[in-house]
């Protein structure tokens, strides 16, 4: 009798450890999101929608304006307890509804670009976490027509894009898991992103996901040619595992929202080592040559109209082919 009564006891404590450790474990996990809602946007019933759809902890947005932040704090506001925004009378805005508390949130106001950052911190269990909601300079749309002007404007922008991120890192906390996400409006080869990359930093949906630039987050339709790229990115520090990740898609908006599940690892040793952020990153200057790889895996080739003659059409694939031999032939 006294022997099953301590068999008892020992299972009874072992499943209660068990219910807390998965209690624990539950609160180290949560979903966030990134979206730009597009200025020009008024369908905020499909914003909110679409919101819905992601079920995520923590939403950040981007090119909110104040009407569509007032309706979504109308529409959302019992499920967000937790709303913010900046900015919202042209392309500036910004957005974080979130069910968890915020403890801290600041605004970094532009020096190098034209948005600047809404940077904020809240609590995952006993673990305080910073995030830093970006929309990084947009390149010259003019361009937008050929195959030679999207390299030269992406490639224009990305200088401007390397010195946002650098204001981005000046304003994180050296011992706190942080997460960078947002608008990049840049692809995940350039600088912005290869400077988080090269500090430990990884791209959320590119972990979980094969041949993650064939996936568009953006579109934009120019003489009859329609472009998809893959340029809202959310990156978290080594801290973090993503779970899963993926896209929404949007009609009313230009951009898609992207979601991620993250865990928080147990391993202690991965602390935040974020120092002083090297900005001497290459200035990867084979740029002509990874850009139609990406244009090739998007399909965006295989999207153009008619506009393109036969000949032309035909030309422009050959281009296409003989980058990429050439950036094979790189390591690129």
């Amino acid at each position: 009798m006294k022997g099953l009564l301590v068999r008892s006891l020992f299972v009874l404590g072992m499943m209660t450890l068990a219910t807390g450790l998965l209690a624990a474990e539950a609160g180290r996990e949560f979903t966030i999101a990134t979206f730009n809602v597009d200025f020009a946007n008024t369908n905020y019933l499909e914003v909110a929608e679409i919101i819905r759809k992601a079920k995520a902890d923590i939403v950040c947005l981007q090119e909110t304006t104040l009407a569509s932040a007032k309706a979504l704090r109308d529409t959302l506001g019992r499920e967000y307890p937790v709303m913010k925004s900046h900015g919202g009378r042209g392309q500036d805005g910004f957005g974080l509804l979130s069910k968890l508390p915020v403890t801290k949130s600041e605004f970094v106001e532009p020096r190098h670009g034209l948005f600047g950052t809404l940077v904020a911190q809240f609590p995952l269990g006993k673990t305080n976490v910073q995030l830093a909601i970006v929309h990084l300079f947009p390149p010259d749309a003019r361009y937008m027509d050929s195959l030679p002007g999207i390299t030269q404007m992406f490639r224009e922008a990305d200088g401007i894009q390397r010195l946002e991120i650098g204001r981005v890192w000046d304003h994180l906390s050296t011992n706190m898991p942080a997460l960078v996400l947002g608008d990049f409006n840049s692809f995940s080869f350039l600088g912005a992103c290869q400077l988080l990359k090269n500090h430990g930093f990884t791209d959320s949906f590119a972990a979980v996901t094969d041949k993650p630039d064939s996936h568009g987050t953006w579109r934009c339709e120019c003489r009859g040619n329609v472009w998809r790229f893959r340029i809202d990115y959310l990156w978290h520090s080594p801290q973090f595992q993503t779970l899963e990740s993926r896209i929404i898609e949007s009609e009313s908006s230009d951009h898609h929202l992207l979601v991620s599940r993250l865990a928080l690892r147990e391993d202690k040793r991965l602390a935040l080592t974020l120092g002083a952020l090297n900005r001497d990153v290459p200035r990867l200057a084979p740029i002509c040559f990874s850009l139609p790889r990406v244009l090739a895996a998007a399909g965006v080739v295989t999207t153009l109209q008619p506009t393109l003659d036969a000949q032309e059409h035909a030309a422009l694939q050959r281009r296409v082919g003989i980058l990429n031999e050439a950036a094979t032939s790189l390591g690129l």
